[in-house]
Parts: structure tokens; C-alpha cells; sequence
């Protein structure tokens, strides 16, 4: 399962530190700024996103309990959890809110305001996920960064093919949840027909489709599967993992060496 190759941390530290600073420094406040925080993801794991958010922050002099207050919230990548935990950062006098681990944060709290600056990360194409008309031209309350990394899966897709060129047919792991789910699909079906490989797609968006999705891949010996960039499978990455090496689904990946 390859491995994304952007500087992730680097990413987010960008997004706490220069992006966020404008809205902070224009805060007309009597007290210590409040900054609201989306995470969709674990807040026992904190190393992708907000360890680096706030590496961001304390660069520009802005540290938590000093002369900022953060807000946090987590979804624990359950985007059916977010609606509810903006609607609580939205409901508090915060400056502005920094929506982390992807694009389905943002799109919850840009339904609930258009006034609260919105900061967004997320892997894929803010303007076709509809968070904003213009990357480059922002309007209305929100901005961010974007990664792109949906165009990732054909490399992902096309490194399997060498490392197992034994292999016939591969899978992509979705969670349909996602916003993205729909574009990712798109690209690595179009990957998989320009190398000639056929691609199975399973999906998953809790812990008990997770096992029913590698159990789907195990009865299919397939040569490999593709786990792009999400919250849930960022959260659930070991138990990923776990599920990737049991037998029999690593068998054909070592008979196809």
C-alpha cells in the first residue's frame, strides 16, 4: 500500500501559520482570540494535523492558553458526526474556524455561516467540491489549501502494478462518505484501463465495513489495493494495515514477486 508523498505536516503547519495569521491579527476582541478547530480525526492522534497546525501558530507567536484560545472538536473520521460539532464551533464566539483532515469538515461549517472566516485543508479540488468558485480568488467567508491529491491513486494504482506485475486485477478502498469518493473513483478507473489492469472497488466508512471490505478482497486474491488519502483510514490506519498483511489476502503479492 504506497505511501502519499506530499509533506503533510509541512501542509497543515502552513495552513495554522500565514494563512490563519490575517484573521487573527485583524480579531477585534476585548479578550484572547478564540480559534475554532474541525478535526475529523482522533484526538489521541494528533501527529498528522494539529501537531503541525500548531507548530504553525506557535512560528507566528500565537500559543494556545497564552494569548489564543483553541476550540477543538473531533470527529474521529466519522463525517456523520461533523454537522453537530460545527454547529457547536460555530455557536461560540470564535475569530475563526480551521477545518482539518479534509474537505467534508469545511463543507459542514459552510452550510451553518457566512460570516465566521472559514480555513480549509483538504486533498481535493476546493472549486469542484464546491467549497469555493476560485482557489486563487477566494470569496465570501472561506479559504485554504489544497493538495490535490486525488491524482495520486494513478501513481499508487500504477506502483502496484510494478512491485506485482504478476497481478491481473487490483482493488481501490473508498469511503463514501467522502467528498471525494466520487472523483477518485473516476481517476483510478480511467488508471487501471490505461495500464490494462482490472480494479475492483470496495468501500467502507466504519470499522465493521472495514473487515467486510478485506474480507471482499481476501475471497478475490487481488494483487493489491489502493487506500488514498482519507480521515477514516487516516484514523484507522493500523487496523488497515493489520487487515492488509493477514493472510490469505498477502499471499498473491509474494507469489506474484
Amino acid at each position: 500500500m504506497p505511501t502519499q508523498g506530499m509533506r503533510r505536516r509541512d501542509f497543515v503547519a502552513a495552513l495554522g501559520g500565514s494563512i490563519l495569521w490575517p484573521v487573527l491579527a485583524r480579531a477585534q476582541q476585548p479578550a484572547v482570540p478564540m480559534v475554532g478547530c474541525l478535526v475529523n480525526g482522533s484526538q489521541q492522534d494528533t501527529g498528522f494535523s494539529v501537531a503541525p497546525f500548531q507548530k504553525g501558530l506557535g512560528e507566528l507567536g500565537y500559543v494556545d492558553g497564552e494569548n489564543v484560545s483553541i476550540a477543538y472538536r473531533w470527529a474521529g473520521g466519522h463525517n456523520e458526526r461533523l454537522p453537530a460539532l460545527a454547529a457547536e464551533l460555530v455557536s461560540l464566539p470564535v475569530a475563526v474556524i480551521a477545518a482539518l483532515n479534509g474537505s467534508a469538515s469545511a463543507l459542514a461549517l459552510k452550510t451553518l455561516t457566512k460570516s465566521v472566516p472559514i480555513v480549509f485543508q483538504t486533498g481535493g479540488d476546493a472549486a469542484e467540491l464546491g467549497l469555493l468558485t476560485n482557489l486563487n480568488r477566494p470569496e465570501g467567508n472561506l479559504t485554504g489549501v489544497s493538495g490535490i491529491t486525488n491524482f495520486l491513486v494513478a501513481q499508487q494504482l500504477d506502483l502496484l502494478r510494478q512491485l506485482f506485475p504478476g497481478a491481473k486485477s487490483f482493488a481501490l478502498l473508498t469511503n463514501p462518505a467522502s467528498p471525494n469518493a466520487n472523483r477518485l473513483v473516476q481517476l483510478t478507473q480511467a488508471a487501471a484501463k490505461s495500464i490494462g489492469c482490472g480494479l475492483l472497488l470496495v468501500t467502507a466508512s466504519n470499522d465493521d465495513e472495514l473487515d467486510a471490505a478485506f474480507a471482499t478482497l481476501a475471497e478475490r486474491r487481488l494483487g493489491g489495493v489502493v487506500v488514498p488519502t482519507n480521515a477514516f483510514f487516516q484514523t484507522e490506519r493500523r487496523r488497515v494495515v493489520m487487515l492488509a498483511a493477514r493472510r490469505p489476502f498477502r499471499l498473491p503479492n509474494s507469489r506474484s514477486r
